[in-house]
């Protein structure tokens, strides 16, 4: 196999060898009631529970409609910075409906991507940057991390996946996401030749690149003009998978532990729209079908080229020679039982009904309500009125009142 040009996506470097040996990759306060409307929602509360309640003169009226209201109603029962070839390469994204929810991709801060895995949670790489506090936008709507989970690094010299793994989870405040996606826990033998669909935020395609008049690869579009503020979709095809494939660090330091999937950029393409990842794609989902299921089987964090903002799919010496640049995406199936284990360890599908978040329909979820109570214009854009629009119909009232009393005492674990 020819020599080629090493790359960096980010921070990582990829030293090929060959398809046959291992590659090395150098790469809340209490909340404070409204006198009217706590007074009301106590006189709610109170029917709803069967308990005694004392309610002030000044705001009786307006409870005892709300408790007849109450009791009546009782008994009545993209485009994405992915490269692409021109042309018959650019996907319709109004025709081509088979791939992904849209939403199953997120904006990781200013410099990279995420993927959807729980109602509040996303997976994306970590050498990007980023933590508590990153703004993260899906579906158009800003979230902020919450909290992040690494995955755990291998801290014995003498293993062969020592080292840390590129990988985490991060849990978005205030987020109640419909689409998410499950993970790829099938067999490596099952990804070899498996076609994939690739989404993610990043640079596009800029200029082509020539020699002698022939094109051999394409240049990536100017970082601050377009930044990862478009999503785009392709397609390609997982050619092999790599264990423990080593990654050179900027200071210097090894860490062989990512396991991997890899996939080229042919010309002519292999698979319709045929893509390759870019910068800001790191922590974008490749995913593959499994018994009518999108699942994820890759989180990209490599390609080559990268350090020199440049995709190539044939040699710039000679392009009738090809030169299918190489990407890499961390093999979900091997981190499948962390990642699952640790969604099962917080709060990341909340019930119905708890608005903060913990996992329970409590007193926590009244006083929430309460902060609210009869807020008008709930929707997407104010994240529902901080979720205290629980049945989405735009007002904070008895309705989502019912909704607390019906799952109290309900907890997710």
């Amino acid at each position: 196999m020819r020599s080629r040009k090493k790359g960096r996506f980010f921070r990582l470097r990829i030293i090929r060898k060959s398809r046959k040996n291992k590659h090395r990759v150098e790469f809340l306060s209490p909340e404070v009631f409204h006198p009217d409307r706590q007074s009301a929602i106590i006189v709610v509360w109170g029917v709803f529970f069967g308990r005694k309640v004392k309610v002030s003169n000044s705001s009786r009226a307006c409870s005892q409609w709300m408790v007849m209201v109450l009791l009546s109603s009782l008994l009545s029962g993209t485009a994405l910075a992915i490269v692409l070839h021109p042309g018959e390469g650019e996907p319709n994204l109004v025709e081509w409906t088979d791939r992904p929810h849209d939403d199953l991709i997120g904006r990781w801060g200013n410099n990279a991507s995420c993927v959807v895995v729980s109602p509040n949670c996303v997976v994306t790489t970590r050498h990007q940057g980023g933590g508590i506090g990153t703004g993260v936008h899906i579906a158009g709507l800003l979230y902020r991390v919450e909290e992040v989970w690494n995955y755990p690094d291998n801290t014995n010299p003498d293993d062969d996946d020592y080292g840390a793994v590129d990988l985490r989870i991060a849990k978005l405040t205030a987020a109640r996401l419909k689409n998410y996606v499950g993970l790829f826990t099938g067999q490596d033998a099952d990804l070899l030749d498996a076609d994939i669909v690739i989404g993610g935020y990043g640079l596009g395609r800029g200029a082509q690149l020539n020699t002698s008049g022939m094109t051999y690869g394409y240049a990536w579009q100017d970082a601050s003009l377009y930044g990862n503020r478009y999503l785009r979709w392709c397609t390609n095809r997982i050619d092999f998978t790599r264990d423990n494939v080593t990654v050179l660090k900027d200071n210097g330091e090894l860490d062989n532990n990512q396991d991997c999937v890899v996939a080229d950029f042919d010309d002519p393409w292999t698979t319709r729209y045929e893509g390759a990842v870019a910068g800001f794609d790191s922590g974008c989902g490749w995913f593959t079908r499994t018994d009518e299921q999108w699942q994820l089987a890759g989180l990209a964090w490599g390609v080559e080229h990268a350090e020199d903002h440049q995709t190539w799919f044939r040699s710039p010496d000679d392009p009738n020679v090809p030169h299918p640049d190489e990407m890499y995406a961390l093999r979900m199936n091997s981190y499948a039982d962390w990642v699952q284990s640790t969604l099962d360890t917080i709060c990341s599908d909340p019930p119905r009904g708890d608005i903060n978040g913990d996992c329970s329909v409590n007193l926590a979820d009244v006083r929430q309500l309460a902060a609210k109570w009869l807020s008008q214009g709930c929707r997407q854009s104010n994240l529902f009125c901080a979720q205290s629009d629980i049945n989405g119909d735009g007002n904070v009232n008895l309705e989502d009142l019912a909704e607390i009393q019906q799952h109290y005492h309900h907890t997710e674990h």
